[in-house]
């Protein structure tokens, strides 16, 4: 319980952010705490939507509405969604950024703290 005359500030959080400025004004990005599902990336210019998995795997698909990522974002959960409703509904395209694979991630590592030489 707060005190007498003491208010407490809400803010609003925002439902999907732009993950990188590079992407562009038209990329939505969502993350997800739970499932095997980790991050959504919807471009809805190109109507791409890239699903980031555990395993850190990128699986890209075309033609995608923005719909569709909405309700994929809203899911109770994703990756039902995802079996249900895209998996083999849209077609598979090629992923938008490279994103954390283990080449990526070894290349990072050698970058921080050298090649090794």
């Amino acid at each position: 319980m707060l005190a007498r005359g003491v208010r407490l500030r809400v803010r609003p959080v925002p439902r999907y952010h732009a993950p990188h400025a590079s992407h562009g004004a038209h990329m939505q990005s969502k993350t997800f705490t739970s499932g095997r599902i980790r991050r959504a990336d919807y471009d809805a210019t190109s109507q791409q939507l890239d699903l980031h998995w555990d395993d850190k795997t990128v699986h890209a698909y075309k033609h995608v509405p923005q719909e569709v990522f909405r309700r994929l974002c809203s899911a109770p959960n994703p990756t039902t969604y995802w079996e249900d409703r895209i998996a083999e509904e849209y077609p598979k395209g090629t992923p938008m950024s490279k994103g954390a694979g283990a080449q990526d991630t070894a290349q990072k590592f050698r970058d921080l703290f050298g090649g090794g030489e």
